[in-house]
Parts: C-alpha cells; structure tokens; sequence
C-alpha cells in the first residue's frame, strides 16, 4: 500500500475522534499529514496555475498596455496643465488639490482594492475600476470650476489604489470597520495638510482639530489590525516582513521626490522659461521615457539575474544627484543640461518605483502579492501630499525670483500664477 504526504491545516481536519480516527498520520516534526493511498485511488496532482496562451494571452496583454497608457496619460497631463488650469479658473489655491484629492481617494482605497483583488474575480475588479476611472476623466473634461475638476481627480484616484464567496462572508473579510477609521484618517491627514500656513496658521484650531483626528482615528485602524490578523486590511504577518519594510522606506523616498518633479517641472517650464504648454509637454519626453527604460531595466535585470538589490542602489545614488544638479537650473542654462538632468531622474524613478515590487513579488506566496503591492505603494502615494500642501507657494515665489529677467516671462508668469 502506497502513502502520500499531503500538507493541511489542522482546522481543515475536524474528523470525530481526532485525525487519527480517520486514518491520518500526523509528523510532529514536519506538521505534514501522511494517509494511506489505496491501490485503485488515484494520486493527488499538485496544484499548478493555468496561464494564458496564443490569442488569449496576447489580448490580455493589449488590453493592459492600453489601460498603462491611459493611466501614464492621467499621471503625465495634469501636471503639465496645472499652470493653464490655475489660469483658466483664475486661482492658484487649488493647485495642490489637483493632485492631493487623487493621490487622497488612492491612499484611501488602496488597501481594499488590494483585499478586492484577493477575495473576488481579478477581471471584474480590474473592469469596474476603469469604468470608474473613465468616469472620473470625464468628470474633470467637464469640469466649469476649479471644485468640480478636483472633485473629478478624487474619482479618478479612488480606483488607482466575490466570485465564490456569500455576501456576508465578503463583507467580513473586507474588514468594513478597519475601512471605515482609514478612510476619514487620511481625509483628515490631507484637508490639515492642505490648509496648514496656506489658508490658516499651523497654530489655528482648524488645523489642530483633523491632526488629532487622523491620530485617533488611526490608532483605532491599528488596533483593528491587530485584532483581525489575516483578516485584516493590512495583514501582520505580511508588513512585518523585512523585505517588505525595507520596500516601503525605498519606494517612499524615490517617488516622494519625483512625484514633485514631474509634477511642478511643467510650471517651470512655462513660468519661467516662457515656453507653451505643448512645448513644456514636449520637455517631460527625456523624464517619462528614461522612466519607462528604467522600469524595462529592473524588471528583465531581475528575471535574468534574480537579484534587484544592485540596481536598487544604483537608484538610490543616481536620484539624489541629479535632482541636486536640478537645482542649478537658471535662464540660461542650455537645453541640452535641462534634458539630460530630467533623464537621469526619470531613469532613477523607474527603477525606484519597480524595483520594491519586484521584492514584494520574490518575497510573498502568489496568493498574497497583489495585497503586498498595495500596502508597498501605499506610502509613496500618501508621503507625497504632506509637502504639496507648501509647493504652490514655494514653486510661485521661486518662479517669481527666476523670471525677472525677461518682460514675457514675467507675463505669462503672473498670468498663470493670477489668484482670487
């Protein structure tokens, strides 16, 4: 008589009388179950994922390259268009909105996104994700005010952040209650954010009150965690990890800085530089394409080594230099400077932003990975909005001391930057 050893969780196994009653071997040594094989039973296969393959695969790949360029076109357009957006609706107040009400819905939903692709079907999350995010594009097209183009950017980045189960057994691995602290939290995060010395004083209640809220509020998300474990939105188990921590304070770090970049460089562009809005488009190419080889870099770098470690660190070096060498721009600095040094961020960047993903990936089981993502680009997608809150400011008086050296300039300057 043959055996098979076949690896279960002891609450998988509820036999009357014990394991041992119906047959079952249990290794204390291995915590694997050994039961007897009959001769006419056949064995068990091992489990092995079904890929895609011919027509299918090649559609599906196609439908995600479309949905990529659709969401680099969201990430690359507003912030090329923020100085003639502020000019069409006559206020540069909102013009950190514009990016923290995104960057708002996707911290807030990232998390239950991350639990929606575990729990339900991958293809109807994905297609009611776009549906929403294509809503909310047309939302901000339409858009007659500066609140109505903002509130268009939060529906776009709520969906940036099931099959087989019953209602109720979905609605509590969602982990509602965890949901419902984090979503206020970081609301409260942001509107303090994005009043402090901008619409109120640091010291103004209106700014103390949502800081001590978002505290509260989070410690109650904490200890929600705690409490469910692997139910929880964020389990444990998978941000105690090591390579997960160290991910987290990588990405955070290399987007945070090219998140303001790519986002005011545009502005300078056009504030400063006195160039078009099309023609500042047209400058973003070295960034957005050095940007693409990066991620290409890492990503076939890893699959044929399977090391991103070293070329983690060369992002790590490459990202700090040249955003310093950023700094030294000025009227009549050559355009080649100003291309090469934009290059080298967006090359950085690239790296930096998929580099801590292919981590997640070599560290976690299949079945925990698309959570480990989302709980890995969470912080560079919440880090960022606590110093747009001070950039318009910083950006406008910074514009104002470079342009002084041509009247056209100086224009289209106060043109864009014209406020109530």
């Amino acid at each position: 008589m043959a055996t098979e050893t076949v690896t279960l969780e002891l609450s998988d196994i509820t036999p009357i009388g014990g394991p041992q009653a119906a047959g079952l071997a249990i290794s204390p040594k291995t915590s694997k179950i050994t039961r007897p094989l009959h001769d006419n039973e056949p064995a068990i296969e091992p489990y092995e994922p079904e890929y895609p393959t011919g027509a299918k695969f090649y559609a599906i790949v196609l439908s995600l390259c479309m949905v990529l360029v659709l969401w680099g076109m969201d990430e690359t357009i507003v912030g090329t268009a923020v100085p003639a957006t502020s000019d069409h609706f006559h206020t540069v107040a909102d013009a950190g909105w514009y990016a923290s009400a995104y960057r708002l819905m996707s911290c807030s939903f990232q998390f239950m996104f991350g639990k929606l692709y575990k729990l339900c079907s991958v293809k109807h999350v994905f297609l009611s994700a776009i549906t929403i995010f294509l809503v909310g594009s047309v939302f901000c097209a339409a858009a007659t005010s500066s609140k109505m183009f903002i509130v268009g950017r939060a529906i776009c980045g709520l969906v940036k952040g099931g099959e087989g189960m019953t209602r109720k057994e979905l609605i509590s691995q969602l982990d509602l209650i965890g949901n419902i602290c984090f979503v206020p939290s970081i609301t409260c995060l942001f509107v303090a954010l994005g009043w402090a010395n901008v619409t109120y004083p640091w010291s103004d209640w209106r700014v103390i009150v949502p800081f001590v809220v978002f505290v509260v509020l989070l410690a109650a998300f904490i200890w929600q965690q705690r409490r469910k474990q692997d139910a929880a939105t964020i389990p444990p188990r998978i941000i105690k990890q090591r390579n997960i921590i160290a991910s987290i304070i990588f990405i955070c770090c290399c987007n945070s800085s090219q998140t303001v970049i790519h986002y005011y460089i545009p502005t300078y562009f056009q504030a400063v530089r006195g160039f078009s809005p099309a023609k500042s488009g047209y400058m973003l190419l070295p960034f957005n394409k050095s940007f693409s080889v990066g991620m290409l870099m890492i990503g076939s770098g890893t699959s044929m080594f399977g090391y991103f470690t070293p070329l983690m660190i060369f992002a790590s070096t490459i990202m700090p230099v040249s955003t310093g060498l950023m700094t030294t721009w000025a009227l009549d600095t050559p355009l080649v400077t100003l291309l090469v040094y934009s290059g080298f961020v967006g090359f950085a960047s690239g790296i930096g932003f998929m580099g801590p993903q292919s981590a997640v990936q070599s560290s976690l089981p299949p079945s925990d990975i698309p959570l480990g993502i989302a709980i890995v680009l969470f912080p560079p997608e919440l880090w960022p909005c606590t110093v747009f809150s001070s950039r318009p400011v910083y950006i406008q008086k910074s514009a104002g001391r470079e342009s002084q050296g041509t009247t056209r300039t100086q224009r289209r300057h106060e043109r864009a930057y014209r406020s109530d």
